[in-house]
């Protein structure tokens, strides 16, 4: 066996393994960082390392194992290495809305991306990863080469597997829902080829859904004498359940001048996706009429409508909601991908004063937050304010203090809408509370087992400038799957499709007690 030719081979493999590294640290380090306020650089070393080796001892057993279909192995992985390098080392994730930018990329377009690389610092890897996958071949006889580096590879891998099984089991076991074959790959895979084919289906989906057509339907739309004469807010509130609310808590309300605050709403679903559009539209048991929304609606009354979004617009969970949030005649979605790269919400502060600029009154503005949205932590580090005690480390006090802070802003946007001298009205809502739990975060989607009634009782409160009544506690259950019955009393606007008997303002109130979960109908009580 010839010495030289085996420390050949090693040197080029921890070369290569070194290289395949590079993109991978710079995945894991922003994962790490981007979910978790006080990162260990730990878990994301040892993270790179072990998909470097098992990436590279795959790359090295098929360049010595197919020798005639070489060329056709290392040009596709040459260019491979270079587009996921780039990205990643520049923005950290597959992030969909990147890969939607360079799916509608116009030539033009893509001579800026282009331009923006760095060419000597990747020119500084991509060399040798060339060089290195060209002479990356063998002709020793050694027998248990390939055997070896597949071992290696298992070895490695093995982690992966056995965290993305634990997953999977204590989805069933706190949840009750199996994870399906797409989502079991998703916990176990790590590798970047997977992960970028997997982001690409997801969008080509969501690319889908998206473009399906909204076409108004609202007939015989009328708007009373005084509706123009009002600005209207609509604060869309998240992951906040009613109990955890000082307002629900015993504080005096009187306080509150011109507040209702509504003793028992309750959300139609457990999560975004399904209880949002429900909110937003007219909808029976198992349809949503996105063509009788209630943004159209408003636009069809003459109304000036604006949707300024802190939430996702890209994800799936986001796009059924940032779908209805176009039909605004003005619209701003300050984060272009999924709701995790949201900032503070107070930037919906500058856009709500600019709206206001345009036109002192007939304004209807939604503000979509992000609110107590997990990871609870991440979110505390926006806020000027804190809870007594705070802990920016611990989920439970993070977790208060995005209901403080969600209490903060509601009195914020109503300060700005005071200093306006123009009358107006505030709806908060949440879209869905969540449910308690004795592991961290504490608070979890009320899916599955993890069903409770704090994920579907959320706050609901009335604000209205032109009442002199201290704030009360209206004593009064609703179903926010027919808000948009609501939305027509509270604005004073009517068409053929709205039913009174659905408002909350009814004396007649008529609803049918149900929620949906997972997809699923749900009845509650008689």
């Amino acid at each position: 066996m010839n010495i030289e030719k085996i420390k050949k081979l090693i040197t080029l493999y921890i070369i290569l393994t070194f290289i395949t590294c590079l993109p991978y640290w710079f995945k894991f380090d922003y994962l790490s960082n981007h979910l978790n306020p006080s990162p260990s650089i730990i878990k994301p070393i040892i993270k790179t390392l072990l998909v470097g080796v098992f990436s590279s001892s795959i790359i090295t057993l098929l360049l010595i194992s197919l020798k005639k279909y070489r060329i056709f192995i290392i040009i596709p992985l040459i260019i491979f290495w270079i587009f996921t390098t780039y990205i990643l080392i520049t923005f950290g994730s597959f992030d969909l809305s990147l890969l939607a930018s360079i799916m509608d990329t116009t030539p033009s377009e893509s001579s800026g991306y282009i331009s923006s690389i760095s060419i000597p610092r990747l020119l500084f890897f991509v060399i040798p990863y060339s060089y290195i996958l060209f002479r990356l071949k063998s002709n020793l006889k050694f027998k248990y080469l390939k055997r070896f580096l597949l071992s290696l590879a298992f070895i490695c891998y093995i982690p992966f597997i056995l965290n993305g099984t634990l997953s999977i089991f204590n989805q069933y076991k706190y949840l009750g829902t199996m994870s399906t074959p797409r989502q079991i790959l998703e916990k176990i895979n790590k590798t970047n080829i997977i992960d970028l084919a997997l982001k690409f289906d997801e969008l080509l989906s969501l690319k889908k859904e998206e473009n399906q057509k909204i076409t108004p339907q609202w007939t015989n739309v009328v708007k009373g004498k005084n509706t123009l004469k009002f600005n209207y807010i609509v604060i869309v509130g998240e992951s906040a359940p009613r109990k955890d609310f000082s307002y629900y808590n015993g504080e005096n309300l009187t306080k509150y001048v011109g507040w209702k605050f509504i003793s028992n709403a309750v959300s139609p679903a457990t999560n975004t996706r399904e209880s949002i559009p429900r909110i937003l539209s007219v909808n029976s048991y198992k349809n949503i009429d996105e063509n009788l929304n209630i943004i159209d609606l408003a636009n069809q009354a003459g109304i000036t409508t604006y949707w300024f979004s802190n939430q996702g617009f890209l994800g799936k969970y986001d796009t059924p909601i940032s779908k209805l949030g176009k039909r605004a005649k003005y619209h701003i979605f300050h984060n272009k991908g999924s709701y995790e790269s949201a900032e503070s919400d107070n930037r919906l502060f500058i856009d709500l004063s600019n709206a206001l600029k345009k036109q002192r009154s007939g304004n209807l503005v939604f503000l979509h937050t992000i609110g107590s949205h997990p990871p609870f932590c991440k979110r505390s580090q926006f806020y000027e304010k804190h809870i007594k005690n705070f802990n920016a480390t611990n989920e439970k006090s993070c977790y208060k203090d995005a209901i403080y802070n969600t209490e903060i802003y509601i009195n914020k946007i109503n300060s700005i809408m005071s200093k306006t001298a123009n009358p107006y009205k505030i709806i908060y809502f949440s879209d869905h509370g969540l449910s308690d739990v004795k592991y961290s975060p504490y608070k979890v989607h009320g899916v599955g087992k993890a069903f409770s009634l704090d994920a579907i009782h959320i706050p609901l409160i009335f604000i209205n400038s032109e009442s002199k009544e201290p704030g009360k506690l209206v004593k009064k259950t609703y179903f926010m799957r027919d808000f948009v019955h609501t939305f027509s009393d509270w604005m004073e606007i009517d068409a053929n499709q709205i039913d009174h008997n659905k408002s909350i303002y009814s004396k007649n109130i008529n609803q049918n007690k149900y929620i949906y979960e997972g997809s699923e109908l749900i009845k509650l009580g008689k």
